[in-house]
């Protein structure tokens, strides 16, 4: 365990237990830590929070996938065995992660309904399917289409270059100096 903690915030936890080589009294310490009830607070706590502010409208900004597995990782964490006041029915998953697409085109309205209609009891399967939807309706062509690429001109290497100037050593001719 000093290997993994060592260079983590986790070591100051265990760090007295390292001169007694107590194994079974550092992993409680970090266990109790980690997932005691003050730590479990703090997670819940910031899945609300990141859970009202997510929401998703296109793929060039904020990939479907990124939404989704930060959506289903907020869940996870209101799903705490020892929280039990904020847990999320699967139907109400479905409906938030509905609630946070917020693209406008046409085909993902569509899609979203008959996902409703379909997945509205399986949060896993709304999130697969409208994974398939987004990429037919946004193939990564799109993705890449929209991103700004370097693009570099035609280079001429014989004789003077194209720099300030009029082919003179790009200083220009000048009234010159005898």
């Amino acid at each position: 365990m000093k290997a993994w903690t060592l260079e983590t915030a986790g070591w100051e936890w265990i760090r007295d237990f390292d001169v007694s080589k107590d194994g079974r009294g550092a992993w409680k310490v970090l266990n109790e830590h980690y997932n005691g009830s003050g730590h479990v607070i703090c997670r819940v706590e910031y899945a609300k929070a990141k859970l009202e502010k997510l929401y998703w409208s296109n793929e060039a900004v904020f990939s479907y996938d990124k939404y989704s597995t930060a959506m289903k990782q907020c869940f996870i964490d209101l799903g705490d065995p020892q929280n039990t006041n904020e847990l999320y029915s699967q139907r109400q998953q479905v409906d938030k992660l509905m609630k946070g697409m917020k693209n406008t085109h046409a085909a993902v309205k569509s899609a979203k309904s008959i996902c409703l209609d379909k997945h509205s009891v399986d949060s896993d399967q709304a999130v697969n399917y409208m994974s398939g939807q987004v990429a037919r309706i946004f193939p990564k062509s799109y993705e890449s289409s929209t991103k700004r690429r370097r693009q570099i001109s035609g280079v001429d290497t014989e004789g003077r270059g194209r720099g300030r100037g009029s082919g003179c050593g790009g200083r220009g001719c000048g009234r010159g100096r005898y």
